[in-house]
């Protein structure tokens, strides 16, 4: 699978199957990939569910703020991590309020002992008794995890045929027709309800994301269609039909636009997700093949640039490209003063024997996009960050740059691109501190978190 070469965070639990679609050039690779994903999410949240069981086991037991620390550290990560599986699955349809809050309040206490632990305090006894609470809910998810895992392998189950008849048994509608797995999940969501609720000072992090970059008054299906016609003015659209179709789509309600071709070839058909809050475009994907290579990288670049500009984006530059089988992958992102907002980015797909917009995507954008204040220059200078990184880093290229942390916080960085032998990486420095933020492997098929 190829990969948009951007260093942005995915942001899953908002936009689900965003990133797949766009890098799939049909509908069956699609399907292939968003089942894989979908089978790899449910796997992952299984295996961080239990991984946090043991650890808060363990957690009861240690005695020592290093130990505290280790440990409270190792279920923060499980945790987090098994809110953003649990956001990539394909469950609108169920209730899911009882687990997300238990493991977004388990995020929450885990990052305060952490960090409490940190200045050499122990466990206090009442936060003793919120670990034991916590240990019989994750006892609890994870047993009905381990069971549901062990039923959809042995079913087959496709999770893209979510509601469909054939998979009526496994999927379905909450109300009607209820299949077993969604079953399984109102049983978790009503046993998890009967269990002990934890409760302790601080409060929940929450690191869902609340969408800031889409405004406006919400749009019907003809007025999508409309706004889905204009964007891809240019283009020869005589007698194509199109179709639309609305979505629920995590925070940002969506619908769904096909422009089919008269001869209804499904590789021409032009798909769109616009947003129903002001009909804004989430991204654009046509299916075609391409040819061989008539114009350059940077006449791409330039195709890329014009397209923006008609869309009237300001201010943007380019982050990152790739050529793959003749189609330049750009990334762009808005640039103040000397600072790359990578958060904020527009990606866009050329192809090259043409030079046609094959495919834009501006979730990011949509999702982080606001007016910022210019950001300090940082506490630290460019020769004190070089000092702080691992001498065995062959230093390139450097710029500051904004990024999010795990809790989606906006956090002013250094950004080194180096080598070690052949390996290039990207390391994120926090320019106030000098702390390690991210670290990024660059590779022939995209940017990877490491």
């Amino acid at each position: 699978m190829r990969r948009w070469l951007v260093p942005v965070l995915v942001v899953a639990l908002v936009l689900t199957g965003v990133w797949g679609f766009l890098q799939m050039r049909s509908r069956q690779a699609w399907e292939l990939q968003a089942e894989n994903d979908f089978q790899r999410a449910f796997h992952e949240l299984t295996y961080h569910v239990n991984g946090m069981e043991n650890l808060l086991a363990k957690a009861s037991v240690v005695n020592t703020p290093v130990q505290t620390n280790k440990v409270f550290n190792d279920i923060w990560r499980h945790s987090y991590s098994a809110q953003q599986n649990l956001f990539a699955l394909p469950l609108t349809d169920v209730d899911l309020t009882a687990t997300r809050n238990f493991l977004a309040k388990l995020l929450s206490f885990s990052y305060r002992i952490s960090e409490e632990s940190a200045e050499g305090k122990n466990l206090a006894e009442k936060d003793w008794n919120v670990v034991r609470d916590f240990k019989e809910q994750a006892a609890f998810l994870s047993g009905e995890l381990d069971q549901m895992q062990t039923f959809v392998f042995d079913s087959a189950i496709r999770w893209v045929d979510e509601g469909s008849p054939q998979t009526a048994a496994a999927f379905g509608a909450v109300e009607g027709n209820t299949g077993q797995i969604t079953k399984n999940f109102i049983m978790v969501e009503d046993g998890l309800r009967r269990l002990p609720d934890p409760s302790f000072d601080g409060n929940t992090l929450n690191v869902k994301v609340k969408p800031v970059g889409i405004s406006g008054n919400d749009i019907n299906a003809q007025q999508a269609v409309a706004k889905a016609q204009k964007f891809l003015e240019g283009r020869d659209l005589s007698n194509f039909q199109f179709n639309t179709e609305a979505l629920s789509q995590g925070e940002i309600p969506v619908y769904f636009v096909e422009a089919i071709p008269p001869e209804r070839d499904a590789r021409n058909v032009i798909r769109l997700q616009l947003t129903r809050k002001g009909g804004h475009v989430l991204w654009m994907l046509e299916e075609r093949g391409v040819g061989s290579s008539k114009i350059s990288l940077e006449e791409s670049i330039q195709a890329a640039q014009e397209f923006l500009r008609t869309k009237n984006y300001q201010n943007m530059k380019v982050a990152m490209y790739a050529d793959f089988q003749n189609i330049a992958e750009i990334t762009f992102v808005p640039v103040k003063g000397d600072v790359f907002y990578y958060p904020d980015a527009v990606k866009i797909q050329v192809a090259r024997d043409n030079g046609q917009i094959l495919a834009y995507d501006a979730s990011g954008y949509l999702v982080f996009h606001h007016e910022r204040q210019q950001p300090g220059t940082g506490g630290l200078t460019l020769p004190q960050i070089t000092k702080i990184i691992n001498p065995h880093l062959k230093v390139g290229r450097t710029r500051k740059a904004v990024i999010v942390d795990e809790l989606f916080r906006e956090v002013l960085c250094y950004e080194v691109e180096g080598t070690i032998g052949n390996d290039r990486f990207l390391v994120y420095i926090n320019a106030d501190n000098g702390r390690e933020v991210k670290f990024r492997r660059i590779t022939n098929t995209g940017v990877e978190e490491i």
